[in-house]
């Protein structure tokens, strides 16, 4: 199975098959371990033995000669301690020689001698014990002697044997240690090795295909073209698919949005042009009847007369209004880092001389460097100070203050008035085209301003809300984005 291969598994089946293999490459780890491990236990037994038949030989060695000693002194002496010491040293050394091996020939050579020795030891005690003093004195001579020699000259050379074999064997013993420290070391290194390999190449096949979707998402958003989609697999190729997906809904939205643009556009040129003359129409001919006919006319005709004049003014405004608003969705941003405080006071001094009778105080705080363009962010000003202005027209002093600050990394601005306030029920429909809160009786308007600004607060990524309460003013905030971010980005 390739990368390629693995790659299209689901992301839990790639995480089953790295462990498997994983395991796979310790078990094979542990058979090496223990394969080596048993040839050490092997040599180690076997090292163990030449030691154990090397013991024995001095053993048997030793009670050779005591033997020996032992006969020769009782036959001399006649002191049966000797003779008893005699027998006790006959079965320590007829075990002892028992326990020497046959594993090489200098052992089984050693071996023949020691039972030799051992047989001609019996000998002199069988005399002894018939009382044939004289016959055990001549076996433990020269026979003895020479029997003893054959088992020296044995012994010698099984030393020199067991001496070369038991270096062979502490050599393979070492070996077999640098073999088990070699083999857990290679081992280790393998298993890292494997793991980050293949774990490596997955990690990277992941991050790179993440890296196509980031760049995906970036090209989507310059609206430059977008990546091919993936080859159907894990998660993270559904997620590309998903993405393209959006991107095409997202396309074919964008073309309904034109669409739709082109229809609005339409509509406006229909309003700007259609729609005013007859509204001009009717405006004149009630112009020239109150000119003409005025003097016919009783009071409650001149009344219907005036009404129709001042309808036709305020749909004039209405048509100003929604083609302002219509103009405000379609106008590209030209966003710069924004002097707020100094669009504010022109504002705040425009909206003082056009009201020379009232007593108003503007506040104006220090305020953020926010970004945004600077005609639209002039629109949503002077549209709320003058909804300020104009529902404060009942108080002895209208208090208007604009205030900001840095809010979750952005700026953060309200526009706070001592008027009449609002009900807050009716807060959602502040921000609606045509909505009112007022009669038309107490505060004049046609409900686009607040929309308008709505609208524009919206185009520059940012929100609009609303507070208030009856009688006791009301607040507007607005976001916008930091200066620092437009530099940046630009």
């Amino acid at each position: 199975m390739g990368l390629a291969s693995i790659e299209r598994l689901p992301l839990a089946r790639k995480g089953m098959l790295l462990f498997l293999l994983l395991a796979l490459a310790q078990l094979a780890f542990a058979a090496v371990l223990i394969a080596v491990d048993r040839a050490r236990a092997r040599d180690m037994a076997a090292e163990r033995a030449v030691r154990h038949d090397v013991f024995a030989a001095h053993v048997v060695a030793g009670s050779l000669i005591d033997l020996q000693v032992d006969a020769r002194g009782y036959l001399l002496s006649g002191d049966s301690r000797l003779l008893e010491r005699f027998d006790r040293t006959f079965q320590q050394s007829t075990a002892a020689v028992a326990q020497i091996g046959t594993a090489s020939p200098a052992s089984r050579r050693l071996r023949e001698a020691a039972e030799a020795c051992l047989a001609l030891q019996r000998s002199v005690r069988r005399e002894i014990a018939e009382g044939r003093p004289d016959r055990a004195t001549a076996y433990a001579a020269a026979p003895a002697v020479s029997r003893m020699a054959a088992f020296r000259t044995a012994h010698v050379e099984f030393n020199a044997a067991e001496e070369t074999r038991l270096s062979r064997r502490e050599t393979a013993t070492r070996a077999s240690a640098r073999g088990v420290t070699t083999a857990a070391i290679a081992g280790a290194i393998a298993t890292l090795a494997f793991v980050l390999g293949i774990g490596g190449a997955l990690a990277r096949s992941a991050s790179t295909r993440l890296a196509v979707i980031l760049e995906n998402t970036r090209r989507l958003e310059r609206g430059a073209e977008i990546i091919p989609p993936m080859p159907e697999g894990d998660e993270i190729a559904e997620v590309d698919r998903a993405f393209h997906r959006m991107a095409a809904t997202l396309a074919r939205q964008k073309q309904e949005l034109k669409q739709a643009h082109a229809e609005v556009e339409s509509f406006a040129y229909s309003v700007s042009h259609d729609l005013r003359a007859p509204l001009r129409a009717v405006s004149g001919y009630a112009e020239m009847l109150d000119e003409d006919c005025g003097e016919q006319l009783d009071g409650t005709a001149r009344g219907y007369v005036a009404s129709m004049r001042s309808e036709a003014a305020r749909m004039g405004q209405l048509i100003d209004d929604l083609l302002r608003f219509s103009r405000v969705s379609r106008q590209p941003l030209n966003l710069h880092p924004l002097d707020i405080g100094g669009i504010a006071k022109a504002c705040m001094a425009e909206l003082r001389a056009a009201s020379p009778g009232r007593r108003m105080i503007f506040s104006l705080d220090e305020l953020p460097p926010a970004a945004g363009d600077p005609a639209l962010i002039r629109v949503v000003l002077n549209n709320l100070l003058s909804n300020a202005v104009k529902y404060t027209a009942g108080r002895d002093v209208g208090v208007i203050r604009l205030s900001g600050g840095i809010e979750g990394g952005e700026c953060v601005f309200s526009v706070q008035d001592n008027g009449v306030g609002f009900d807050m029920r009716y807060a959602s429909k502040l921000f609606t085209v045509f909505q009112r809160l007022h009669r038309d009786d107490e505060f004049e308007g046609t409900g686009v301003g607040l929309a308008l600004v709505a609208r524009i607060i919206e185009r520059h990524g940012g929100r609009v809300t609303a507070a208030g309460a009856i009688g006791s003013g009301a607040t507007f905030t607005f976001t916008l984005p930091r200066a620092a971010e437009v530099l940046n980005a630009a």
